[in-house]
């Protein structure tokens, strides 16, 4: 369960273009949590909103549990509308 998640930045120039996207990343958990690594499983279509999802979920933190290496799969979308405050 994660404890600790930003979201992602919006690159000033995918706002700038009005490109969103759906993507699907997996996530490597350490045993204290943190993220080790974030693979795009499915991409948004736009380079620039992946390398941004990447390295916001890079940031993700994890309860600790002790596994020794766990994975979580997030879906993850980014609508220009909704950050920009136009809803839905």
């Amino acid at each position: 369960m994660p404890v600790v998640r930003p979201r992602p930045d919006y690159p000033m120039e995918a706002r700038r273009n009005h490109l969103q996207g759906v993507m699907l990343l997996e996530l490597l958990i350490r045993p204290d949590g943190a993220v080790t690594d974030v693979r795009v499983l499915k991409s948004s279509g736009h380079k620039i909103l992946d390398r941004s999802a990447v390295r916001g979920f890079r940031r993700w933190r994890f309860v600790p549990d002790g596994t020794p290496r766990a994975r979580a799969i997030v879906g993850y979308s980014l609508h220009c509308r909704e950050l920009l405050g136009h809803g839905p």
